[in-house]
């Protein structure tokens, strides 16, 4: 959209003018998540495996990873950034996969837009239901994907997994109304 596309340039600018932007006071993301992981993502196998995630969250499992037991564990972004860095959040960081959760509150049934970027490759359930995949391999932008949902009241799971291939891993995922704003009556956080 013309607004957003508006708003990135000015941060650009202002970035290159030495500013420090507050990129989650302008652009309002989910910053805090659950993550597990890595799980293989051996010759991009990890797309089409379906991990232990995928059939249902317990976050107290242990569930067998790359290299052991893996559990979930918090992870917050840095108080400037919006993107969830899966390569500081893991070891190792190449052909790997992980997974986030976050759960959407909300007193009675909202029309949102989840817009998400993923880097490399991402699915994404909302209350147990894949509702995209995107498997084309692509660097993290702002509201990539933008994708209408309908929350049910009371509280939804949001799972996102991630597969990695080289470089660089993570993603950004917002919940808005339709103008990008934050919804009114809707609290996102990592307590179920």
């Amino acid at each position: 959209n013309a607004a957003l596309q508006d708003s990135l340039w000015d941060v650009a600018r202002r970035e290159l003018e030495g500013e420090m932007v507050d990129m989650p006071a302008l652009f309002p993301a989910q910053r805090d998540w659950l993550l597990i992981g890595p799980f293989a993502n051996k010759e991009k196998r990890g797309m089409a495996t379906a991990y232990s995630p995928e059939q249902g969250v317990n976050l107290t499992a242990q569930l067998d990873g790359l290299n052991g037991k893996v559990a979930w564990t918090e992870y917050h972004c840095p108080s400037h950034s919006v993107i969830v860095n899966l390569a500081k959040a893991f070891s190792p960081t190449e052909e790997v996969c992980a997974y986030g959760v976050c759960y959407a509150k909300t007193d009675k049934a909202a029309k949102v837009q989840i817009r998400v970027s993923g880097n490399d490759v991402w699915k994404l359930w909302v209350g147990g239901k894949l509702v995209h995949e995107s498997p084309d391999e692509g660097r993290i932008l702002l509201d990539r994907e933008v994708l209408p949902v309908t929350l049910p009241a009371g509280t939804t799971p949001i799972l996102i997994k991630v597969c990695n291939n080289k470089r660089d891993w993570g993603f950004v995922l917002r919940v808005t109304d339709r103008a990008g704003k934050p919804v009114q009556g809707l609290e996102m956080g990592i307590e179920p």
